[in-house]
């Protein structure tokens, strides 16, 4: 998603700028896992929330607390990005499709299940998760 909407971002345009944590060679956060469900995703653990870390001093790299509390993490941040991400015009099935495929494989059933189902009731359950939180 930072790939799609990267003008929604302060800062680094990936999910540092809402305090992921990352552990080192690690291509997604802490918190973060793919998985295969019938179609490959990337879903949030309980580690999302509960994982911190410390820096001894500012040149140092930061060191993770798993189990700890999220001190970096600003989850509103996070979740109005997807909200507001996943209602703009960058959002298409086409441009989403397009971005997956710089980074993974997929295949024609996956990128047509993609499509027409995955993207679309992705946009569809943000957009009214975003109206549910405008209060």
């Amino acid at each position: 998603m930072p790939a799609m909407c990267p003008e929604l971002i302060e800062g680094k345009k990936d999910w540092t700028s809402f305090g992921f944590v990352y552990e080192g060679g690690k291509s997604l956060p802490i918190g973060l896992v793919k998985r295969k469900i019938g179609y490959p995703t990337v879903e949030p653990t309980c580690s999302l929330c509960h994982t911190g870390s410390y820096q001894a001093s500012v040149n140092d790299v930061p060191v993770a607390i798993l189990a700890g509390s999220a001190n970096t993490l600003d989850l509103e941040k996070f979740q109005w990005f997807l909200y507001n991400c996943a209602t703009s015009e960058n959002f298409t099935a086409s441009k989403v499709v397009k971005a997956i495929e710089k980074n993974h494989d997929l295949g024609v059933v996956e990128s047509l299940f993609y499509r027409f189902a995955i993207i679309l009731l992705s946009k569809l359950g943000l957009s009214q998760q975003k109206k549910k939180y405008a209060w």
